[in-house]
Parts: structure tokens; sequence; C-alpha cells
């Protein structure tokens, strides 16, 4: 016995220094203040937890016999990208945990237990890391259908991801799985480029082949906790409403945004009577929830709907349909003050 000191005392090092690398690149290079909170809780979990060990730890200590920290390999000193950096840096702590936990049990259980159950928190800390966390409060939401923009489909989402497009949905009703999952994927290049999140209209199944950000139903489509299943924890599912009981129904069940609409009559809404901005303005006021409104948003009908001040607005045709969709985008980020 005390060996398994020496070895937990090398893995907690490792450990703590990996979620401490970790929690102040979410923190400050990604803006992910939820991850880089978690891991702060993780690291000191497991300090707090080791406490009652530190005197058999810190016997067990001896740096001048441990060869392995003379021991380099290649690449040890190079990092390519900060993708790289969380990627070894997670791989770090995932190892550290389950090498204390293996040598805790030389200890007793229920350390072995604690450990575990940390273990899985970094799990899903790492999960979630994949994703683009909440959906954000406010937000310019540009709709593409192939059949309604003037220039190139992909010419146009570049431009909005160019000029500050917050989300960007793809939504084709009639285009066959097939060809939609290719141009799903063609998106995502650009969109990723760009860093900005690109949801999927009602094909769930498509969402889940391609790890896109997420998808969005409408009140006809699938149930929010069916949706989920096939979904990871970290892909957004957002939901159209048209009255704010739909509203509320949706927050209710965890949607993670809402649209709410149409504000106006719109040529991929025809079959659905106007709500107008009154249903825009009670949703700010009676719900929650991040949302966006939606229908026939241009600049002919912006400066009412500015007139209660919306968090985010959802625009198709003002957008995909101009000879300059940059320049738009451009100017209902400006208008909105994004």
């Amino acid at each position: 016995m005390g060996d398994e000191y020496r070895i937990i005392d090398a893995n907690l090092n490792r450990c703590l220094e990996g979620l401490r690398v970790l929690e102040d690149i979410w923190r400050f290079m990604d803006d992910r203040q939820d991850l880089g909170s978690e891991a702060k809780s993780i690291r000191h979990d497991l300090s707090k937890i080791m406490d009652k060990y530190l005197g058999e730890i810190l016997n067990g200590r001896s740096l001048s016999s441990d060869e392995g920290r003379l021991v380099t390999v290649t690449g040890e000193y190079e990092r390519s990208s900060a993708l790289e950096l969380k990627r070894r840096n997670g791989s770090r702590v995932k190892e550290s945990l389950r090498v204390i936990e293996e040598s805790s049990k030389l200890i007793e259980s229920a350390l072995a237990k604690k450990i575990e159950t940390l273990r899985y928190r970094f799990y899903q800390l790492e999960e979630a890391s994949l994703g683009w966390g909440a959906y954000p409060t406010r937000s310019l939401y540009v709709l593409i259908t192939k059949e309604l923009c003037r220039l190139p489909p992909k010419e146009v989402l570049e431009a909005s991801c160019a000029e500050g497009a917050t989300v960007i949905q793809l939504r084709e009703k009639e285009m066959e799985d097939r060809a939609f999952l290719d141009w799903i994927l063609e998106a995502k290049e650009v969109a990723d480029r760009y860093k900005v999140p690109l949801i999927i209209n009602d094909r769930v199944h498509l969402v889940a082949l391609s790890g896109v950000a997420g998808v969005h139903f409408g009140q006809g489509d699938l149930r929010t906790e069916d949706g989920r299943k096939l979904l990871k924890s970290w892909q957004w599912l957002g939901r159209s409403t048209h009255a704010i009981e739909e509203a509320k129904a949706a927050e209710s069940e965890g949607a993670d945004y809402i649209g709410v609409g149409p504000l106006h009559l719109t040529k991929t809404k025809e079959h659905r009577e106007a709500v107008g901005v009154k249903y825009m303005a009670q949703v700010e006021k009676e719900c929650g929830i991040p949302y966006v409104g939606i229908g026939s948003v241009n600049r002919e009908t912006l400066p009412k709907i500015l007139e209660v001040n919306p968090a985010g607005l959802a625009i198709c045709t003002g957008v995909i349909s101009a000879k300059d969709p940059g320049l738009e985008v451009r100017y209902y980020r400006e208008e909105m003050g994004l």
C-alpha cells in the first residue's frame, strides 16, 4: 500500500491542470461562461473530495524518482489551434479521472464512486461543449429556401454569414432527403467557417445525421420530448407559435426558442393568418423564452415592428431575394442594434 497515492497524486495534478486550461479557454476564447463555470465546479469538487487524503498523497510524492517527468514526445510543445488545445486537455482530464477512480478502489469504494460521478459530469460537459450554448437572446435569423434566392444559394449563405447573421435556417419543403442532406453539409462548411449556427426546418433525422446546431418544428411536427430523443443534448429545438397559449406550451415543454408569427402575410405561409406585432409584444411580456418574430419582415414593415423592440427577427425573402443579401443583413442588424 502507498504506491496508489503516488499514482493518484500524478493524475490529480494532471486533471486539475487540464480542467483549468479548459476553464480559461471556454471563458476567454469561446465566451462560454456556462462551460467555464462547470469546469471550475468540477475542479473545486475534485479538490474538496481529495482534501481528506492530502497527507497520504503528499507523503507518497517523490519527484526525484519519477523518470516520467523527463520523457517528452514529438509535438508535445506544439498546438495547431484552440480546438486541439481543448481536445488534448479533455483527453488529459478523462484519462486522469479514470486512473484516480481505479486507484481509489484500493483505498475505499466510496471515494471511487465520488470520482466516477465527476467523470460522468465531465463527459456531459464535454458533450455540451460541442454545441453553441444557449440560444441567443437577441438574434437576426435568416431563412434560406433555394428557389426563393435571387443569387446562387451558397452565395446568399456566405454573404449572410459574413455580414453578421446570428442564425441560419435551411427550409426546403419539397427537396428529397438525399439532395437536402448534401446541401446541408455544404452549407454547414460555410456556416462553421463564420461560426454561425445552422438550423434545419422539420427534418430532425437530417439534423442528427449532419450534426448541425438544431431543428425547427412547426405546431404539427414531433412533440418536443420525442424530438429530443433524436438530438444530442447540445442541439437546439425551436417551435413555431401563433398564439400565446402555444408560446407558453412550447416554453414549458423545453423548446430552446420559438418563432412568433406570422407578423404579416407571407409567401412561405400563405395558409396562415397574420397575427401582427401585438402577439410578439405579448410574448416579450409574458414568456421568458428567446423568440424570433417572423412573417414578411422587410424594409417596409420593419419600422412598425421595431416599435415593440423585438429581441429577435427572422427574415426570409427580405434578404435572400435581394440583389445584395449581405447589404440587407447589415441593414437589419444595424437597425436592430445588434
